[in-house]
């Protein structure tokens, strides 16, 4: 049997609660590391984003820009605002 060298979430974690989400995202970090994939997760909760590697921010099907969690905050206005909307809401969820 071959095993997947690439996994990908849409939305993962979109349905569950904050508990479960977080618990959810620290068993994909790990499976992901131990059977050393690359994950790609597409979702709108910045949290579950912030340990990537590189993230891609899309603003109406185009692509805006890329970077770290911290690259992007400093430098594009689009993921920053959402991030600081997310932020101000409360969302605290999938960060270990």
């Amino acid at each position: 049997a071959h095993s997947a060298e690439v996994l990908i979430l849409d939305e993962a974690t979109a349905s569950l609660d904050k508990r479960t989400e977080k618990k959810l995202m620290g068993n994909i970090r790990s499976f992901a590391k131990q059977k050393e994939l690359t994950v790609i997760s597409i979702t709108h909760n910045l949290m579950n984003s912030v340990q990537a590697d590189q993230i891609i921010t899309l603003s109406n099907g185009k692509l805006v820009s890329t970077g770290t969690h911290e690259e992007l905050v400093d430098q594009c206005d689009t993921y920053k605002n959402l991030w600081l909307k997310q932020i101000s809401k409360g969302i605290e969820i999938g960060v270990n």
